[in-house]
This record gives structure tokens, C-alpha cells and sequence, in this order.
């Protein structure tokens, strides 16, 4: 409990900083060791207030900004994006970051910008205006202006795209349509909404939000229609929804208008209903390589027996720099049901250039559990900087 000051009036200390003045004095309201009391778990810490206020959930968006910064009246999503930003955001003249106490100074993302230009190689020419007159987007390879100009659709000639020079950006007047050239104007509505509301030419003000008026209009238009037979639904029923498991459901017309129900099953189930699992290896593979970020490589992918007959196969056409993130996964197959209990099986991949056909290199990764039904593999695959020789010759000979 909590004795109110000067008062024999004891209220609850959840009671305390909850925006609603109960004692006497109000001291419940400025109480000052709110951050240590025991329900802290269910109060409201304010990010960058050196009195370390905690305030009760009842003050979370009341209208009333009881932080110094207003984040207890700020959503969930306002709260992401002043937290976490946006790179090129980094010192282009609007603050998006909350201040952050660092070494007794509140730090923002505007903040120290002598360390960091706006036009600097990372921001240069990323379609991201980093610096407010946009100077780091000028002189780009696919601008159609000369030098120090932003391309720009005037409003009395919106047939073609000319040039605004940068000294006029930010300036306060509307040269582009749409107001493109006054982005620190419409720099907080833009980058907070999903929605991007753009200044009208005759509208004078930028409009909070967009709206539309009913009006009536009279044109001589010949409208024909054609009319469409609506073939008739056939409902599934909860049986046929449920009959293929983790299949699809299909219905196969007959050639006597008859109709039967069959089921598409994925590579790991088979049967008439899906309802059997098949025999596989399941295969996740990242590759990774050290040059030739922009060749095409083919990665043929063969699950072999001891005798080196192929029980099936698939392919990955890998592109270092777009794939390099990426995981494939694939299955196996065995040629039979069920697998031949008395053979031992392996995985072997090999790497080719697409372009050339050069060969690259080759891995085999033997089953080491022949009697699981299921055999997972997670790979990694380095692919060498060179192309790997063979040091022996390989059995079978090519024959091709």
C-alpha cells in the first residue's frame, strides 16, 4: 500500500501513476520510484526519460503524452519504426529515431551526421533521396538530366519529363506534379503511412486524406453484352475434402458424363487416398562459392545405389548472386516399394558451369541408416575457386 503525503489515505501502489490523481496532493502522480515497485512487468517504461518513470497500462494512448517523447500514446507499429529505421534514413535531414541517451546527450538518427555525408557511396544512386536536395541521386547512369537537375513533370506540360534543378528543391513551391519535389514536406506522412497521398495541382494545401464526390455524367455509349452460361457448382462435400490426405482433391470426368473423385498426392505420399508414405531422402542444400558470383552453375542432384544405378534425380540452377541466401529443398525417391533392404545407398552431387559445361566439383554423402523410412540430409556445399581435376578416373566410363 501507498500512504498519500500529508494524508491518512492509503491507496494500492498499482494505483500509482495510472493518470488518475487519488490522494490529496497528487503525489501519487509524481511519484518518483515508480521503475522499482513490484508490478514493473505490467507498467509502462518510458524510453528516454532520465526520471525513469513507469507508468500503469491505463495511460497507454489515453490522448495524453504522459513521456517525454510521447511513446506511451504511440502504436505498436509507430513504436517499430522510430526503433528501427531504415539505412539510407541515416542523416538525410528528417528525424525518424527516437532520442536515445548516449553519454549524457540524447542521440538521434540526425545526430554526429559530420561522420556520415548524404552523398556517400552507399547512398549513391539507390532511388532513396538521402540528402534533402537529393544530390545523391543527380548524374546517375539512368537519369535523363544533365548534371545538378532532377527530372521532373511540370503541371503545364505533362507530356514529357523535363528537369528541375536541385536548387529548387525542399523550397517550399510546387514544381513537379505531385509535389515530388518537396519530399521533406511530405517527408513524415510518406514514410510513416502505407498509403501515399500526393498534392494535388490545384489544391493548395496538402490533403490529410483523399475524398470523393458522387457526380453525374452523360455519354453516347454503345454497350454490348454477351451472355454467359453459368455452369452449375458442385459443392464437395466434408468427406471429399478430407478423403485425400495431404493430397488434393480432383474429379476426373469420365467419357459417359460420369464423374469419379481421384486425388493428386505430393512426392512423400502415395495411394489411392495419399494414405501411404513413400520411402525418400529429404534433401535441404545451401551452396556456397568463393568466385563467379554471376556464373550459372547446374547442381545435378542423383540418389545411386552401391552399384551406381540412379534411383532418381533433380536439378538446381544456382545464381551466386541471387541465390546465395537461399535453400533448396528437394525429395528423393526410391525406384521401388519398398526400397531393397539389402543395398546401400547414397547421395551424389556434381557441379557444372551452364554456360560453358565446365565441370566444377563432386560430393557423395552415403545413407548411414538404411532401415529409417525417411533419411534426412541438411547440406552445405562450398564449391571450390577452381575447377577440380580428376585425379583417377572414375567408375563407369562416360559413354557419351
Amino acid at each position: 500500500m501507498y500512504r498519500c503525503e500529508k494524508s491518512s489515505k492509503c491507496i494500492s501502489k498499482q494505483r500509482l501513476l495510472d493518470g488518475i490523481p487519488d490522494c490529496p496532493f497528487d503525489d501519487d502522480e509524481t511519484f518518483n520510484q515508480s521503475c522499482s515497485l513490484n508490478d514493473i512487468r505490467q507498467r509502462f517504461r518510458c524510453s528516454n526519460d532520465n526520471n525513469e518513470k513507469c507508468f500503469a497500462s491505463l495511460v497507454i494512448q489515453d490522448g495524453k503524452k504522459d513521456c517525454k517523447y510521447g511513446e506511451d500514446e504511440s502504436n505498436k507499429k509507430q513504436q517499430m519504426i522510430e526503433k528501427h529505421i531504415y539505412f539510407q534514413a541515416i542523416c538525410d535531414g528528417i528525424t525518424e529515431l527516437l532520442p536515445v541517451l548516449i553519454d549524457g546527450k540524447n542521440e538521434t538518427d540526425e545526430t554526429q551526421c559530420h561522420y556520415w555525408p548524404c552523398n556517400n557511396t552507399y547512398s549513391r544512386c539507390d532511388q532513396f533521396w538521402s540528402c534533402k536536395d537529393g544530390a545523391d541521386e543527380v548524374n546517375c547512369p539512368s537519369s535523363t538530366c544533365p548534371e545538378l537537375y532532377h527530372e521532373c513533370v511540370f503541371p503545364n506540360d505533362t507530356s514529357k519529363v523535363s528537369c528541375l534543378p536541385i536548387t529548387k528543391v525542399n523550397n517550399g513551391v510546387y514544381d513537379c506534379l505531385g509535389g515530388t519535389d518537396e519530399r521533406r514536406r511530405f517527408a513524415d506522412k510518406i514514410y510513416r503511412d502505407q498509403k501515399i497521398f500526393f498534392k494535388l495541382h490545384n489544391i493548395p494545401t496538402y490533403p490529410s486524406q483523399l475524398t470523393t464526390d458522387n457526380t453525374s455524367m452523360t455519354s453516347s455509349i454503345k454497350i454490348k453484352t454477351d451472355s454467359i452460361q453459368d455452369n452449375p457448382i458442385i459443392k464437395a462435400s466434408v468427406f471429399q475434402k478430407w478423403s485425400c490426405n495431404r493430397g488434393m482433391p480432383i474429379r476426373l470426368r469420365m467419357g459417359d458424363n460420369t464423374s469419379m473423385l481421384s486425388c493428386l498426392c505430393p512426392p512423400s505420399y502415395y495411394g489411392d487416398q495419399c494414405q501411404y508414405q513413400n520411402q525418400r531422402v529429404s534433401l535441404t542444400l545451401g551452396i556456397r562459392v568463393t568466385s563467379d558470383w554471376r556464373s550459372v552453375l547446374i547442381v545435378l542432384i542423383t540418389l545411386i545405389d552401391d552399384e551406381r544405378n540412379a534411383e532418381s534425380h533433380d536439378h538446381i540452377q544456382y545464381l551466386p548472386i541471387r541465390d546465395c541466401d537461399s535453400k533448396f529443398n528437394t525429395y528423393l525417391l526410391y525406384s521401388t516399394r519398398p526400397k531393397n533392404s539389402s543395398k546401400n545407398y547414397s547421395v551424389q552431387i556434381d557441379a557444372f558451369n551452364q554456360l560453358t559445361m565446365n565441370y566444377r566439383a563432386s560430393w557423395i554423402f552415403p545413407l548411414r541408416f538404411p532401415f529409417l523410412p525417411v533419411h534426412r540430409l541438411s547440406i552445405l556445399l562450398k564449391v571450390p575457386f577452381s575447377n577440380v581435376e580428376s585425379i583417377h578416373n572414375c567408375w563407369p566410363p562416360c559413354v557419351h
